[in-house]
Formats: structure tokens, C-alpha cells, sequence
């Protein structure tokens, strides 16, 4: 990273973005209020948190700006290696305890744990058979890994100044290329592979401009950054609930990810993010939350039962307890997985601070 990449994209002292840390916690428990929502399904608490999938469009705009500044200047390699680092032991570990216990039990929830090709993409984070891994939630990390791939195959063969226009141009064009067919962009129960294609992809492309617009020098006054903030959280209010896999999803949850990203950036100067001493915790396990609470969830759900039946008693809950696992999980097994895989891949070796569902960091590196 040049030397100029690292005094404008240094937000604090220490290079980090700790309003993108607040973010990435709040991000987890979105997607858990999202998933607790479904547990409680057919109880009072039933839809009132479904727009909480918006967590995960929130994480791929994140990533966007995450491998932007991370990129400059670094080789190819290192770049993939640190994403690998950070991305692959904890999912792997997770997936196989959970195959484990398929084989130990026999009771298969998605029914083709014993299909090769299946398992076979769910290690390697591509939809051969289904879009949805062995672990359900890991849909959204067979997009980060496609983003990390075409990322890095752009540092190998072009200048990093061309790095955000190319990746905006080949996003743009395979998305686009996904819309052609069939009248439109395979569903989840087309060819699974050509998911990817989705305008999902573009969330990604938002985060690199950003990230790329605030390298550059530009700041927005405060109450603009507030403003942008506070108008994403109304549209996301009165939008559409059910965006899943839709091409609207980049519409209505999307832009407004993005909106926020763009906010908090800017805001980092002038609020005291790196004092948030519990968001940021929540951030930095964030990558661990994401993946502990689907296990989680099912074991909490017949201890919740017997609470006072509220939706707010309940549905805290299953927050609360999730966050909690997923916490611990980063503090005993994440930091050790990313400081092994590190070495062994030949990286400075060093415990995750900052790591999420991009298992990027949040710093000027």
C-alpha cells in the first residue's frame, strides 16, 4: 500500500476503522434476529424482525471496502493467502462438526450430506448442487470467496489503479450476463453455480468505491453522513420484507447497506467509535457469531420455550445466548485457527482483532 493509501485510509491512530467494527457487530446480530425470527415462527415474535437479513448485504458492502484497502499495493498472493487465513479453518471446522454429527445421528436436515459433489462444493465454497451449503448460513461466503478470487486474479494482471474500475466492469458485465438468461437471473433452483451471477455481486462493487471515494480525500460534513444513515434505516423500514434472492434485494437493501457503510465511514472522525468497547467486541467475533448461532439457535430454542411467552423476552434470548456462543468461539478457537492457518500459509502470524464474515480487517494494512 502506498504511503498515501495508508494517511488517508488511517481514520485513527492505529489505521483501523472501528466504525466499521460497530458495524460488523451489528451486522451478526441482525442476521440473528433474522434467524431467531424463523425460530420463533408461529409465536408473537413472528415477522417483526425479518428485515434482518439486511445484516448480510451490510457484511458484502463491508467486504467491498475491506478488499479495497487492503489491495493497494499488496501482491496477489498474500492478499488470498490472508483471506484464506482468516476465512477457511473456522467454516471447515463447523462444517465438519456438523457432518459428524449427520453421521453420528443419521438425521440429515438437508438431505444430501451423503451426495460427494455436494459436500465437495460446500468445503470449497461453490454451489455444485445446491446454493445452500451443508451449513445454511454459508451461502453467503461462497459469494465472499467468489469476490476474493476475482479480486485477486485483478491484482495479478492489472496496475492496482485500475483494480476498482476493472472489478466494477466485470461484476457490471457477468451480472448482467446472469440477467440474460432465461429471462432473468437463475433462481435458486436453476444451475446453482450461476447464482454468483446474482446483483448481489454488486454490493461488493459499492463498498470498493467507497472505500476508494474516502482514499481519495473526500469527506462529507457530519449531519450529511447522519442523514444518509437515518434515510437507509426508513427505506429499509418501509420496504419490502421478503428479498432473499431476488434482484431487488440490491435495491431495497442494498443501496441502503451501502448508505450506511458510506455514513459510518465518514463519521469516523468525529465519533468516538474506538470507545465502544462492547459493539466493537461484538465486531471483532462477529465472523464467529455469524457461524455459531445456526448451531445455537436449535439447542436454545426449547430453554426459550419456557420463559414468560413474549416475543421481546424470547426473541432476546436467542440474541443474547448466540452472542454469547459466538463471542467465546472467537475468543478460545477463532484467534488460535487464524494464527496457525497464518503461519502455515507463511503470514505474519498474529490473532485476529478485527474479523468478520469477509474475514477482512477493518485497518489500513
Amino acid at each position: 500500500m502506498t504511503a498515501d493509501h495508508r494517511s488517508v485510509a488511517g481514520a485513527s491512530p492505529t489505521g483501523i476503522f472501528y466504525g466499521m467494527q460497530v458495524a460488523r457487530g451489528v451486522a451478526a446480530l441482525l442476521v440473528v434476529l433474522f434467524h431467531a425470527t424463523l425460530t420463533l415462527h408461529g409465536r408473537e415474535m413472528a415477522g417483526v424482525f425479518d428485515r434482518g437479513g439486511i445484516g448480510v448485504d451490510i457484511f458484502f458492502v463491508i467486504s467491498g471496502f475491506v478488499i479495497y484497502l487492503t489491495a493497494q499495493g499488496k501482491p496477489w498472493r498474500a492478499f488470498l493467502a490472508r483471506r484464506l487465513a482468516r476465512i477457511v479453518p473456522l467454516y471447515w471446522l463447523f462444517l465438519t462438526a456438523k457432518l459428524g454429527l449427520i453421521l453420528a445421528t443419521g438425521h440429515d436436515p438437508t438431505g444430501m450430506a451423503s451426495d460427494p459433489l455436494y459436500l465437495l462444493g460446500s468445503y470449497l465454497f461453490l454451489p455444485l448442487r445446491s446454493v445452500y451449503p451443508l451449513i445454511g448460513a454459508g451461502w453467503t461466503l461462497n459469494f465472499e470467496m467468489y469476490f476474493y478470487v476475482v479480486a485477486a486474479v485483478m491484482l495479478a494482471l492489472l496496475p492496482a489503479r485500475w483494480f476498482a474500475m476493472a472489478l466494477t466492469l466485470y461484476m457490471a458485465a457477468t451480472v448482467l450476463v446472469g440477467g440474460g438468461m432465461r429471462g432473468g437471473w437463475p433462481s435458486v433452483s436453476d444451475i446453482p453455480l450461476l447464482s454468483l451471477l446474482s446483483p448481489l455481486c454488486l454490493e461488493f462493487v459499492a463498498g470498493v468505491w467507497i472505500a476508494r471515494h474516502w482514499s481519495g480525500g473526500r469527506r462529507w460534513p457530519a449531519m450529511l453522513s447522519a442523514l444518509s444513515i437515518g434515510a437507509a434505516v426508513i427505506v429499509i423500514a418501509i420496504g419490502p420484507a421478503d428479498l432473499h434472492y431476488t434482484p431487488w434485494r440490491v435495491v431495497y437493501w442494498g443501496m441502503p447497506a451501502a448508505l450506511v457503510i458510506a455514513g459510518i465511514v465518514q463519521l469516523e472522525p468525529v465519533v468516538g467509535f474506538r470507545r465502544w468497547t462492547l459493539p466493537l467486541l461484538l465486531g471483532d467475533a462477529s465472523y464467529s457469531i455469524y457461524l455459531a448461532h445456526t448451531a445455537v439457535l436449535p439447542l436454545l430454542d426449547p430453554l426459550v420455550r419456557r420463559l414468560p411467552p413474549s416475543a421481546l423476552v424470547q426473541g432476546a434470548a436467542l440474541v443474547l445466548g448466540s452472542a454469547v456462543a459466538g463471542v467465546t468461539v472467537h475468543l478460545v478457537i477463532e484467534r488460535r485457527l487464524v494464527r496457525w492457518s497464518s503461519r502455515w500459509l507463511g503470514l505474519r502470524a498474529r490473532a485476529p482483532g478485527p474479523a468478520a464474515v469477509d474475514s477482512g480487517v477493518t485497518k489500513a494494512e
